[in-house]
């Protein structure tokens, strides 16, 4: 499961950013006015942070994993699902950003942009498929939820 999730921050890292990145410099180079270049610089910071918050996701599901333990309530199998379902909105989000970035650009099959957005896509159809046990898995993981928020619950008196 962490193999997804480690194949959908390298679709959102390594590709997408820094093909984004390059065309949005380039464009600011086209003596765009200012109010857009600020937008766009805006964009990319929201993009290394959402990259960077899953990455510490994913690194804190590993790190449990190898502990081989389970931390209070949430079990190591629970956090590795909620990193790699992260993961995968994370990918989507951001090719989906970087698309837009690169304007008409973004869908021509000479960005490899528009590849990484369709590989972001198929991460996320395959951590959703309903034929394997991830998808179980998110609805156990709902329960557990659930579950653990009815017993925090304060009775009102």
């Amino acid at each position: 499961m962490l193999g997804i999730c480690k194949g959908a921050l390298d679709v959102a890292m390594k590709s997408s950013l820094a093909h984004a990145n390059i065309d949005s410099e380039e464009r600011q180079r086209r003596a765009k006015d200012f109010f857009s270049q600020s937008i766009e610089d805006l964009r990319l910071a929201e993009m290394c942070m959402e990259i960077e918050a899953t990455q510490m996701l994913t690194y804190n599901a590993a790190l449990r994993r190898d502990w081989n333990g389970e931390e209070e309530n949430l079990p190591k199998e629970s956090l590795a699902l909620l990193a790699t379902l992260h993961a995968c909105k994370t990918a989507q989000k951001v090719t989906s950003t970087c698309v837009d970035l690169l304007g008409k650009n973004g869908f021509l099959r000479d960005f490899l942009v528009e590849k990484f957005y369709r590989d972001s896509k198929t991460a996320s159809l395959i951590s959703l498929d309903r034929r394997s046990g991830v998808y179980r898995q998110y609805k156990d993981l709902s329960k557990m939820i659930k579950t653990r928020y009815e017993q925090s619950r304060l009775p009102l008196e």
